[in-house]
């Protein structure tokens, strides 16, 4: 997991080819003002997704992980916990390869604030559960990219 500000993100090129494409499209800005949905970077290897989400203000102790590919999550609006998920215990449901996803529950857990000029990298395999309100608006609009790492 790598958690750092925006004005950073550079330093991070060179770990994966599709990660430099991701990172090079963010930088270049052609990521903002994009609308709510799945916007294509290149091919299946970096797609982005926009949403806007209503938080909540507990969440259950399960978290989602990925075997293929790696997220950048980046908040535009709002702010937003994002819950890290440490030695899985029991799976609540089965990795499915099609969606790339599947879900466990932690026995360690700890949230931080993501919001407007930060940005977070999730390799595979690292539990985290997104969604959890730590701030005042319980809405966010927010920017996922996924980022064919396998």
């Amino acid at each position: 997991m790598i958690f750092d500000s925006i004005e950073n993100l550079s330093h991070y090129k060179n770990i994966h080819p599709n990660l430099d494409k991701a990172i090079a499209f963010i930088l270049a800005g052609k990521n903002k003002g994009l609308p709510v949905g799945r916007h294509e970077v290149s091919e299946q290897e970096v797609f982005l997704n926009v949403s806007e989400n209503e938080l909540a203000l507990s969440l259950t102790d399960t978290f989602e992980y990925h075997k293929q590919y790696a997220d950048i999550h980046l908040v535009m609006e709002g702010q937003e916990g994002l819950t890290l998920g440490f030695q899985a215990k029991d799976t609540v449901q089965d990795y499915q390869e099609k969606d790339d996803y599947g879900l466990v529950t932690c026995n360690v857990q700890q949230t931080l604030a993501l919001e407007a000029g930060y940005f977070m990298i999730l390799l595979p395999n690292e539990q985290h559960q997104p969604g959890k309100l730590i701030g005042k608006n319980n809405m966010v609009t927010k920017q996922v990219f996924k980022v064919l790492v396998d």
